[in-house]
């Protein structure tokens, strides 16, 4: 529940301004032009939810290669999803 208030306090601009956030969560871009999928430490994806794309950023957290934590924001429908585990593959 933490990882989800922290994603709803992102996206709501309660705890960095929107200017920050967008500065955070903007795909950065190569020398070359091309676009890395990646912020400032978030992932920046497009992403098919019932037919319909939608943006989609989030991070993943890892321990001895296995996932342990995933934080996703989808931020223009409100939507933030976190799914812990204690398990590695």
């Amino acid at each position: 529940s933490d990882l989800v208030r922290f994603g709803m306090g992102i996206r709501g601009g309660k705890l960095l301004g929107p200017a920050t956030v967008k500065m955070l969560q903007t795909q950065q871009k190569l020398a070359s032009g091309e676009e890395t999928r990646y912020g400032l430490g978030w992932e920046v994806k497009a992403v098919t939810v019932a037919g319909k794309a939608m943006r989609v950023v989030g991070h993943d957290g890892t321990v001895l290669g296995g996932r342990v934590a995933s934080l996703l924001i989808f931020p223009e429908r409100g939507i933030v999803v976190a799914v812990a585990s204690n398990i590695s593959y």
